[in-house]
């Protein structure tokens, strides 16, 4: 069910979905209110290459969870430049988003093993 605040007469927000058959779904990302439609969701089971991109994202996510302490002076250099750019909210999204790119030039397609 969709869960909508309401500051009378403005709505605020507006998150979920309407009722349980609905197709458009409402999302709160970084303070935008987003509508998103989903025609036809699969829901049998993932595929090989579903399978090789979740592997790599949990990948990445460890090498950025690990960076501070694996290279600091990799993380000074990523954090310097995170803070010079407009693109990215956050130093992890930035770090990931980095290192991501990284794994796909490399074509990396098993997970980084």
């Amino acid at each position: 069910m969709a869960r909508i605040n309401t500051l009378q007469p403005i709505v605020r927000s507006v998150q979920g979905r309407v009722n349980n058959s609905d197709k458009v779904h409402f999302k709160k990302l970084y303070g935008e209110t987003y509508a998103v439609r989903v025609d036809n969701p699969y829901h049998g089971p993932s595929t090989e290459e579903q399978k090789q991109i979740r592997l790599k994202f949990k990948t990445v996510k460890a090498q950025v969870a690990a960076l501070p302490t694996s290279d600091p002076e990799q993380y000074a250099e990523l954090k310097r430049k995170f803070k010079a750019q407009h693109t990215y909210k956050t130093l992890n999204g930035y770090i990931f988003a980095k290192l991501w790119r990284d794994a796909q030039n490399n074509g990396d397609n098993n997970g980084g093993d």
